[in-house]
């Protein structure tokens, strides 16, 4: 952990996500052991999304609301980005906060790739239960890990410049390849697959990937944003963007129809 910074970024809170960040991080760093991380740094500024974020889950991620959400997200990252990097820094990992199992080794599981953009799949548990059993459903979530098709393209191609797509929705059919939809977490973890958009979950990049200009665009790009607007702009820079389909980090459950 001594190798480690680590920036949070809290925004359009209205709850007491800060107090309870701040007092976790001065009890981590107060021990005299390994835990404690090389710096902490927490940043508070809002973006304007507060109606969305005060919205419930089935709202928050509903068709109408995903383009302004994601470009408010996008500012988000950015300026944590631009306010915690630093110039020793070879790495950027990026964690959501609903992340809620992953492998304790994940940093070096990504890293060891040695890849400009790498991602891990993500999935959901769900019990529910079947013939007297509960069973997990192990729900598919993220589906911005994609591989681009025709399909897509030509979707595109009609939208108008400052249109977004948005993955999951009867709106956009783009028949991509998604990711979430493959891989076994008992088979290979080293397995890759070229993307073409990612999620937000969890992503490690090269510092200098992002210090070459990279970030994750507010606005249409190629009609993406945030993220996939991101690795839209990695592979246009000829940045190598990697996805692990059978190394799966578990997601929170947020109660929405397993696809």
């Amino acid at each position: 952990h001594h190798l480690i910074d680590l920036g949070f970024l809290v925004g359009d809170s209205t709850d007491d996500t800060l107090a309870v960040l701040a007092t976790e991080v001065e009890r981590i760093q107060k021990r005299e052991d390994s835990v404690s991380f090389n710096s902490v740094t927490i940043i508070e500024k809002d973006f304007g999304a507060g109606e969305i974020a005060s919205m419930a889950v089935k709202d928050r991620h509903g068709f109408n609301e995903q383009a302004p959400r994601r470009k408010a997200m996008a500012r988000a990252r950015n300026y944590l980005l631009y306010a915690t990097m630093k110039p020793e820094h070879s790495w950027v990992f990026w964690r959501d906060v609903d992340i809620v199992e992953s492998a304790p080794e994940i940093l070096e599981d990504l890293i060891a790739h040695d890849k400009d953009v790498i991602v891990p799949n993500v999935w959901f548990h769900r019990y529910e239960e079947r013939d007297g059993k509960m069973v997990d459903v192990e729900g598919r979530f993220d589906y911005n890990l994609w591989v681009e098709s025709d399909k897509g393209r030509k979707l595109a191609a009609s939208l108008a410049k400052d249109d977004i797509l948005v993955e999951g929705y009867k709106e956009y059919n783009t028949g991509r390849r998604y990711m979430t939809l493959e891989g076994d977490y008992k088979a290979d973890k080293d397995v890759e697959l070229p993307l073409d958009g990612i999620g937000g979950v969890s992503i490690v990049v090269k510092a200098d990937v992002h210090r070459s200009g990279i970030n994750f665009p507010c606005y249409a790009f190629e009609n993406q944003a945030e993220t996939e607007g991101f690795a839209k702009m990695a592979k246009r820079a000829k940045y190598e963007v990697i996805g692990l389909p059978n190394y799966v980090v578990w997601h929170i459950d947020t109660a929405e129809k397993p696809r």
